[in-house]
């Protein structure tokens, strides 16, 4: 098995740090103006040089900032396929649809979600499940299943 090591890779300007603020200085609003407007022509000139000259598609990505709750989430996710775990990894839909029942079971605690026998097997059924890939998450080192989630 390889090691994740994380890495520098891109540059990215968050657009909203360069538009200039309304209570700023006015040098300070000049000085993102200009940067600002550097930044977007370089990014226009970069993104022809790399499809019209290297012949590379167009570079799309996902930008997560530190604070957000899914970034952690997703550098797991990143070091398992890297590692060699890709059997380990959740499955997007499945994913989508226990965080949805996890919503749901919440409904229900605050009572705007009428509760019938089939919702609660379900429910404890998913909360389990949400359970496990949070445990397994928090202790990826110890578990070779990093990410598996059982039924």
């Amino acid at each position: 098995m390889s090691t994740f090591k994380r890495e520098p890779r891109y540059l990215v300007f968050k657009i909203k740090d360069l538009n200039p603020q309304p209570n700023e200085a006015p040098a300070t609003q000049r000085i993102r103006e200009w940067l600002g407007r550097a930044v977007n022509a370089d990014a226009r000139h970069y993104s022809e040089l790399r499809t019209n000259i290297m012949g590379k598609p167009e570079l799309e990505c996902l930008v997560i900032e530190k604070d957000w709750p899914e970034y952690e989430l997703a550098w797991h996710l990143i070091e398992a396929r890297m590692s060699g775990n890709p059997g380990h990894l959740v499955d997007a839909q499945e994913f989508a649809e226990l965080i949805s029942m996890a919503a749901e079971v919440i409904d229900t605690v605050t009572g705007s979600v009428p509760v019938t026998d089939e919702y609660k097997r379900n429910a404890k059924a998913a909360v389990a499940k949400l359970y496990d890939l949070a445990e397994n998450l928090q202790a990826p080192a110890k578990n070779q299943n990093a990410v598996e989630i059982s039924a």
